[in-house]
């Protein structure tokens, strides 16, 4: 009859069933005889991707039995079902049956390196360049593992060796310029990004690292020609939207930076860095609302953010809500630690400024102050106020101390100007 019963086995259960009777029936001449079948079988059933069925098949079969090339596949499967100690040995029987055979040494490294015994694995690998050191693969992951262990001197001469060897291999000088990079050796690194680049355009890795060192480097424009084409490879990555709208930000384009930040966010709404880099698009836009509500997504996701926190206290405050900006710049400085708390305090205190509450900005001038003294913006704004409260002793000295700081100031010649009027002025008063 065509078609197969409800009771009918596997092709793959069929031949394991043989196998097993056979070797249950048969006299020891004769089942010495068929070994070199069993093994012919689990090497087709390896083939077939029956990994299960191959370590069925010897889990009674004293490893010294077998041949080496049948240690390799059970080794090879042993490790495909997760049973990283079994496949250890298995490949570590088979170098040793055949020490000549450095394709067995380096499934053996491989397999120690993916089990996390670095340190065995890379004994294997240099075991395997004492036999030959031109051997690409085997330098490649000896360099890869001294990577992981940041000794990158020692990477960087690995990778150097095996690309001598086999230059257009694209991952080999992609590994070779994520070593220069950790090395600070920028340029370096760029050199061999781009060779990798071109080898393979479609490999997004070096088209990011390359890009993330031109935005160091302040060459925004390369940068983003990068990023825009590596958001082509793989549309849906968040971090190359978020990474290509910071590009458009530093190019000042703030409505494509908004429509990546966007992106970003669709993407990945748990990214509450994400969120913070939408809500400044969107108050570059002056759209202080929708730039709001971002920081506040933001701050949803990571409370303890100081940056979030005082990025939505000035959205709020643009937006016309100083009680609310007020509290989130109050978090802000529980947040920050005491290199940033200077700068909460006197964001609070432009909040009370614009408000003209210029007792309430005089006292948060001045907490600034005390935590850097040197802030030109916190120290202008305090004499402002203390000008408008008709203080005009107090005001006059911190004029003049802002005049010694006054270099730093974002708003250095119109502020300037404004102080050395008011200081002529003040000086008439009685």
């Amino acid at each position: 009859m065509g078609g197969r019963g409800p009771h009918a086995l596997s092709a793959g259960a069929a031949r394991l069933l043989a196998a097993l009777l056979l070797a249950l029936s048969c006299t020891p001449r004769a089942a010495a005889q068929t070994m070199a079948e069993r093994e012919e079988t689990a090497r087709r059933m390896f083939r077939e991707g029956e990994y299960r069925a191959v370590v069925d098949t010897f889990a009674r079969v004293s490893p010294d039995s077998l041949a080496a090339r049948t240690l390799v596949d059970l080794g090879s499967a042993q490790a495909l079902l997760g049973d990283h100690q079994g496949a250890i040995r298995s490949l570590r029987a088979a170098a040793e049956r055949e020490p000549e055979r450095i394709a067995y040494r380096y499934q053996l490294g491989r397999t120690m390196a993916e089990a996390g015994l670095q340190a065995g694995a890379a004994l294997e690998f240099e075991r395997i360049l004492t036999l030959d050191s031109s051997h690409v693969p085997a330098l490649t992951q000896l360099g890869r593992l001294r990577f992981e262990d940041r000794r990158y001197r020692e990477a960087s001469s690995l990778f150097l060796r095996a690309l001598r060897l086999n230059p257009r291999d694209f991952l080999g000088n992609y590994y070779l310029a994520w070593t220069y990079h950790n090395l600070g050796e920028l340029d370096s690194a760029a050199l061999f990004l781009a060779v990798s680049q071109t080898l393979n355009p479609s490999f997004v890795p070096s088209a990011a690292l390359l890009a993330g060192i031109r935005f160091r480097q302040e060459r925004y424009a390369e940068a983003l020609r990068l990023y825009r084409h590596a958001t082509v490879q793989q549309p849906g990555n968040p971090d190359l939207w978020m990474r290509l709208g910071l590009c458009y930000q530093k190019v000042e384009n703030p409505l494509e930076a908004r429509l990546c930040h966007e992106r970003a966010c669709a993407l990945d709404s748990t990214n509450s860095i994400a969120w913070a880099y939408l809500g400044q698009a969107l108050y570059d836009l002056k759209l202080y609302d929708s730039a709001a509500v971002a920081f506040e997504r933001g701050v949803e996701l990571d409370d303890s953010n100081p940056a979030l926190l005082l990025n939505l206290g000035l959205a709020l405050a643009k937006r016309g809500s100083p009680r609310e900006a007020v509290a989130a710049l109050q978090m802000a400085v529980e947040a920050y630690g005491p290199g940033e708390i200077a700068r909460a305090h006197r964001e609070i205190g432009a909040v009370y400024f614009l408000e003209k509450d210029y007792a309430r900005a005089d006292a948060a001038y001045r907490r600034a102050l005390q935590y850097n003294g040197a802030d030109p913006v916190a120290r202008f704004y305090l004499a402002v106020s203390l000008d408008q409260r008709k203080e005009y002793k107090a005001a006059l000295t911190q004029y003049r101390k802002y005049l010694t700081v006054s270099r730093d100031d974002p708003a250095r010649a119109r502020n300037e100007k404004s102080a050395k009027e008011r200081i002529a002025y003040l000086k008439t008063l009685p």
